[in-house]
């Protein structure tokens, strides 16, 4: 092992000798966030990708607010068919100075609006239908590498048909058919719509994943809690219309205030499907504020910590944010279709409703599995109130399996399933019968949270990175770049934190030249 480590020291000095300085240029060991010194997009559209030929191997890259505004321009106005093609970020992006998003509303705009990545137009077919077509929808795969979009300010008013001009769907994407989202994170960022389908992500997304064949639809996405995200119908952190079966929402994380009429939830905001071909949403978690309420015409319904309503699965998810609703809410889930599934999930948070309020579910039809699952948050509303489940249409055909809840959860008698637990009983591992403490559960997550906890949650590092600094002890050495070489000639499989610390030129990869100059860094040269 020390002949190795030499022998990797003795190849870092003799590029070290042989590569300039100037290979590099930008700035080793500063932290990768700073908004004071960050450029700032100025409106304008760049003519072309930093680089890349948009294969899976060679993706288009964006590296600038100018140019993902010239990557809007290609998918809105239909420059090129991005079916079948790869984007990815090799940098974080300001759209906005944000030193005042707190006071960005619907009447005090930034210097830049955002206009959303792809948009829905309809065709129509006879007096009672219509057909979405998908034109200017995005339809490839998009790559953040864990880089995070700032600014992103969005407003979009309801024309006389009630329909948004040009688009449905908002957020940073507005609208994507087919495609796949891996590793974008959002952040300082206010979204507005009189419409619906929004999200901080993405706003309407059909059939996530089928064509790209990555077996996702959308994976590893952050939404911040400096993210407000505000529409009429089906409003989430992450995706607001998730018509995207056959590929999972999986390992997202949203943080953002979340605030809608109908079909508003953390991750998802409606998840519509038929029974045979239907989403799953799994390893997700929702930490923000999500709430159902009167804020354009019609009812207040449905709110959810993950989602406000689904036709679908739910796995290995869970809730810690407040949910609230003039109508029915839900830790998790606030309004479910037939036969969905609800397995291995818990609520943390408090959840509030003016008619049903459940821990993990709020309503319930016919045909519902709900297993392994507890809620240890406060549950209240006026008639309907269960610590796991609100009401269901038909409790006889609603299967319930190893489900408990806090005996301090709710304040009315839970009249439907699950068994009561005291906090201690919570805390020991033997009180969960059938549980999977090997591969999905643990009670070694949190120090600050005593219950069982998910193991396939991703939990978000979100302090700033320091460039070079590979094993992450807050200064570039000379080990990080031994790190490096490692990395760059195979001998270690560098994890995403590392690729973010050592990859100085956004291609997603550590090469041997980005190991010398840390090096570099490290000697102080």
């Amino acid at each position: 092992m020390k002949k190795r480590l030499l022998s990797l020291i003795c190849s870092l000095a003799l590029a070290l000798a042989i590569l300039p300085s100037a290979a590099f240029a930008g700035s080793l060991g500063e932290r990768s966030e700073n908004p004071a010194d960050a450029p700032i997009w100025d409106g304008s559209a760049a003519s072309s990708f930093a680089g890349g030929s948009g294969a899976a191997n060679d993706p288009y890259l964006i590296s600038n607010g100018a140019e993902l505004a010239y990557f809007a321009h290609i998918v809105n106005d239909a420059v090129f068919n991005t079916e079948g093609l790869y984007f990815a970020l090799t940098a974080d992006i300001y759209l906005n100075d944000i030193s005042n998003v707190s006071s960005w509303s619907e009447n005090n705009a930034p210097a830049n609006v955002w206009t959303p990545i792809g948009y829905n137009t309809y065709e129509i077919v006879d007096d009672f239908n219509i057909r979405v077509r998908d034109e200017n929808a995005f339809k490839g795969h998009f790559d953040g590498r864990n880089h995070t979009v700032h600014g992103v300010y969005v407003k979009t008013l309801r024309n006389n048909d009630g329909f948004a001009p040009y688009q449905e769907g908002s957020g940073l994407f507005g609208s994507s058919h087919y495609s796949s989202f891996l590793d974008l994170r959002l952040a300082n960022s206010f979204i507005f719509s009189e419409t619906s389908s929004v999200g901080g992500i993405v706003g309407w997304h059909y059939r996530g994943g089928l064509s790209m064949g990555v077996g996702y639809a959308v994976k590893g996405c952050l939404v911040e809690e400096s993210v407000r995200v505000i529409g009429y119908q089906n409003v989430a952190g992450i995706v607001g219309f998730a018509n995207c079966s056959h590929a999972p929402i999986t390992e997202c994380v949203n943080r953002g205030a979340i605030l809608g009429n109908n079909g508003i939830g953390g991750i998802a905001g409606g998840a519509p499907q038929r029974t045979s071909d239907k989403l799953v949403i799994r390893s997700c978690m929702n930490e923000g504020s999500v709430t159902a309420e009167v804020n354009f015409s019609g009812d207040a319904y449905s709110a959810g910590g993950i989602v406000g309503w689904i036709t679908g699965d739910i796995e290995q998810c869970a809730n810690y944010g407040t949910i609230s609703s003039k109508r029915v809410a839900g830790g998790i889930v606030g309004d479910t279709d037939e036969a969905c599934f609800v397995t291995d999930c818990y609520n943390a948070g408090t959840v509030t409703a003016e008619y049903e309020a459940g821990g993990i579910v709020a309503l319930v039809l016919p045909a519902n599995t709900i297993t392994r699952c507890y809620n240890a948050g406060t549950v209240v509303a006026p008639d309907s109130a269960g610590a796991l489940i609100g009401a269901a249409y038909d409790p006889n055909s609603l299967t319930v399996n190893n489900c408990y809840y806090l005996n301090t959860s709710c304040p009315q008698a839970d009249s439907v399933c699950g068994a009561l637990l005291t906090a201690a009983q919570l805390q020991n591992q033997s009180s969960y019968v059938g549980f999977d403490f090997n591969s999905i559960w643990t009670m070694d997550g949190d120090e600050g949270y005593p219950y069982a906890e998910l193991q396939s949650i991703p939990q978000f590092d979100t302090a700033p990175v320091i460039h070079g600094d590979l094993d992450g002890n807050g200064s570039v050495t000379i080990a990080d770049a031994v790190l490096a070489l490692r990395c760059a000639i195979g001998l270690l499989s560098p994890t995403p934190e590392q690729i973010a610390a050592g990859d100085t030129d956004g291609d997603g990869s550590i090469s041997i030249a980005e190991a010398v100059l840390i090096l570099r860094a490290a000697m102080g040269l």
